[in-house]
């Protein structure tokens, strides 16, 4: 009993088995990520150190150039480009395709971890996964308000950034044109001479005052009581009443010899939006998320910051959003794929002129695209322009095989006037070398692109195993399912009449149209296959129309170039110049 035969006995078998690729398939496209192409990014890690006050060469010498040294020789790394800036280290690493960044990212935090006797002032190492294209943020948004740009820089930095990088798929969320709020300590020179004061004992008077410390706990009864000392310095009277002289001396307070200013730092950044002071931040992906459902969970805290803010006067603006362009170019292909549908049902139609042969040839249709998410979500594979036209350019292939079975169904049905059983055994066992060769053929095209590696093998590869998924689940739906509605359904369409012979009348010029086709092509080959010279003839004019197509072909390119709606100006000018 061949696959034919058994698909005719137990109908039931085949229906289960297709219901149980559709609902697989439904389930696994649900997870499937949705992108704009395939990942074909190189994994980074960025290492963000501050070290506040800093000027540019000391972080290069104290941070970046020791950093750089330990992490030279960590797994899998290609380069590195560092920037070290006012306040901040920056070190970027570069690694090869494919490298597990949570991995790599514990092996830079052990090395880093070795370098001892940093400054006091170094703030802890932070280590995030970034996009190689870290200049571009995947989405965008603005705080302003009635509050001034310190009270909102308090906000970016304690609560909102920190719960924006919480978010599952975000790699890192930068913001700019904030103004941190800082105590400026003037000194009277001939005041700390006269009371043999040094500027580094000021400071360390001042460190020694300005922290919170825990004073243990103790016990009354059932309750425990939690004791800390609370000596943060937050105004400039606490400033001004910092006790600097030493022991065995006269009281001295820091007012004495040094006027204390409220004041904010040297600002980085400015930004305007719609020519408002305000705040930007820049909302970076980690490598491999699903960037729409990244953005979707920003834009959800969004409205809870804009609950929590909106009442103290903030105001929460998106500026840039990368999903909009990934939604709307993945749905521009999911419509050419059903419109590929269409055309191809609308094809099968104007051919087969019978609607039970064109409901059973379509049934390949939904049972190779839908098993063929089964397959892509085992890979690995996502959601994306490239991926679903693939899916578009084995729609017109899905259909083959179908058509073949079932057209030599037909012929041992009505022409060699056997049983329907026979008819659709026979029928399908007498072509199923033929189709299952032609499908290997096609598939064997796909297969060395399977086989490239690097960002090329990564764009296209999904391509190749989805058109070859897609045309495997055909054979196997031509095999099974074709036969199998076939002996059930199929009939011998009776003459249209009425509206329906109307609406078929314009169709019946393409019959004589492919007859005189046929006729055309049947004189040719007769032609060309008499003699040898007339072979050569042949051989020689299909040569000289490739070369017309290759001397005519359009300019090549890596990808086509598409617009994302972001227009940024980027300006250098001279050295020194300051931010103002």
């Amino acid at each position: 009993m061949n696959v034919a035969e058994s698909s005719v006995r137990f109908p039931i078998t085949v229906i289960v088995r297709v219901l149980l690729v559709i609902v697989f398939g439904y389930v696994c496209v649900t997870f499937l990520t949705v992108e704009l192409k395939p990942d074909t990014e190189q994994p980074v890690l960025v290492v963000s150190t501050r070290f506040s006050g800093a000027a540019p060469e000391e972080v290069e010498g104290e941070i970046t150039t020791r950093f750089e040294e330990n992490i030279s020789g960590v797994s899998n790394m290609l380069y590195t480009q560092s920037y070290s800036r006012h306040g901040e280290s920056l070190i970027v690493v570069f690694y090869k395709t494919g490298t597990n960044l949570d991995l790599a990212a514990a092996e830079l935090q052990r090395n880093i971890d070795r370098v001892r006797d940093l400054p006091r002032e170094v703030e802890k190492p932070q280590i995030v996964k970034a996009s190689d294209r870290v200049s571009l943020p995947v989405y965008q948004f603005a705080l302003t308000g009635e509050s001034d740009i310190v009270t909102m820089s308090t906000w970016a930095d304690k609560e909102i950034a920190p719960r924006i990088r919480t978010i599952p798929g975000v790699g890192d969320c930068q913001f700019d044109g904030y103004l941190n709020r800082e105590m400026r300590v003037v000194f009277d020179a001939e005041r700390l001479k006269a009371r043999r004061l040094t500027v580094a004992d000021i400071k360390r008077f001042i460190d020694r005052t300005n922290l919170n410390q825990s004073g243990s706990y103790f016990t009354e009864g059932t309750w425990e009581w939690t004791v800390r000392t609370v000596g943060e310095l937050l105004t400039t009277a606490n400033f001004r009443r910092v006790r600097i002289s030493k022991p065995n001396e006269p009281v001295v307070y820091l007012s004495d010899v040094a006027t204390i200013e409220d004041m904010y730092e040297r600002p980085e950044s400015l930004c305007r939006i719609n020519g408002v002071p305000g705040i930007i931040f820049n909302v970076y992906n980690q490598v491999g998320a699903n960037i729409i459902q990244t953005i979707d969970q920003v834009e959800k805290e969004l409205k809870i910051f804009r609950q929590e803010y909106g009442p103290m006067g903030a105001k929460f603006q998106k500026i840039y959003d990368q999903s909009n362009y990934i939604r709307d170019a993945v749905q521009i292909v999911k419509e050419s794929l059903i419109e590929a549908i269409i055309l191809v049902l609308l094809v099968l139609f104007v051919f087969l002129k019978n609607w039970r042969s064109i409901f059973i040839v379509a049934t390949s249709i939904p049972v190779s695209i839908v098993g063929t998410f089964i397959g892509m979500y085992l890979l690995g594979y996502s959601i994306n322009v490239l991926s679903l036209a693939g899916l578009a350019l084995s729609i017109g292939m899905i259909v083959d095989d179908a058509i073949v079975v079932l057209e030599n169904i037909y012929r041992h049905l009505y022409e060699e006037k056997k049983t329907i059983v026979a008819a659709c055994v026979d029928g399908t066992r007498e072509v199923g070398m033929a189709v299952l060769m032609s499908t290997l053929t096609t598939a064997a095209v796909f297969v060395p692109i399977l086989m490239l590696k690097g960002e090329v093998g990564t764009l296209f590869g999904p391509v190749a195993f989805i058109v070859s998924c897609a045309i495997f689940l055909s054979l196997f739906d031509a095999f099974t399912v074709v036969p199998m509605l076939a002996s059930r359904w199929m009939r011998r369409e009776k003459e249209p009449t009425g509206l329906l012979k109307t609406i078929m009348a314009p169709l019946r010029p393409l019959d004589a149209i492919g007859r005189t086709v046929s006729e055309w092509l049947l004189l040719a080959l007769q032609f060309f296959l008499k003699g040898l010279g007339r072979k050569v003839l042949l051989i020689v004019a299909v040569l000289t129309l490739m070369g017309i197509s290759y001397a005519i072909l359009p300019g090549m390119g890596y990808l086509p170039t598409g617009g994302t709606n972001l227009l940024r100006i980027q300006i250098e000018t001279y050295e020194g110049i300051n931010l103002e």
